[in-house]
């Protein structure tokens, strides 16, 4: 069921227009903006965009979050453990290539997030992602969750995303928020 979604799911993405896709992706930094407002300054993970996904880039330039980190995910294979780790963000001409042709810091400059923003193929309320398919975020939030630092997760996808589906499986991680062009949902609050 997932890979027939997954594919279903790439081709809405495809035919998504730039104007749209920009349009959409403004909308969701007001909500990820208002969201972050609520806490004190901390370390936010965001994630290059690719593939169609949502565009957060310009939560780094916000002028509302100024006293805000910001960190990169990088694949990281360390001890044979598929793994996220979160570079330092210090500037967009501080990039190169990384894993997948996804651009990453340059000199990991590793930092533990407070926050991780999470693209998603589809999210459904409960909280649940279907992601790529790697599990590079189930695999690194549960090994965050065994060694008590869990962060804050935010679950981004377009609005056509959002899927009553419950397509997870028990090793998939539910994220506290789901964040659309057109939802905001506490799940965590709801689930309790």
């Amino acid at each position: 069921m997932k890979k027939s979604l997954r594919i279903a799911l790439k081709k809405v993405r495809a035919i998504k227009s730039k104007q749209e896709a920009l349009t959409h992706s403004n909308l969701i930094v007001s909500r990820i903006v208002t969201l972050l407002q609520t806490v004190q300054p901390c370390i936010v993970a965001i994630y290059y965009p690719h593939s169609g996904e949502p565009n957060l880039l310009s939560l780094t330039q916000r002028p509302e979050l100024q006293k805000f980190e910001w960190a990169f995910p990088v694949c990281s294979f360390d001890q044979n453990l598929k793994v996220l780790r979160f570079a330092r963000f210090s500037g967009f001409d501080a990039f190169e290539i990384g894993e997948y042709g996804i651009p990453v810091p340059s000199g990991a400059n590793w930092v533990q997030p407070d926050w991780v923003i999470i693209p998603s193929l589809a999210l459904n309320s409960q909280g649940f992602r279907l992601g790529y398919g790697a599990g590079w975020y189930d695999r690194t939030l549960n090994e965050l969750t065994q060694l008590d630092l869990k962060p804050v997760t935010v679950g981004i996808t377009w609005q056509e995303a959002l899927i009553s589906d419950l397509f997870q499986e028990p090793h998939d991680q539910a994220v506290d928020y789901v964040v659309t062009p057109m939802s905001f949902i506490h799940v965590k609050k709801e689930r309790t």
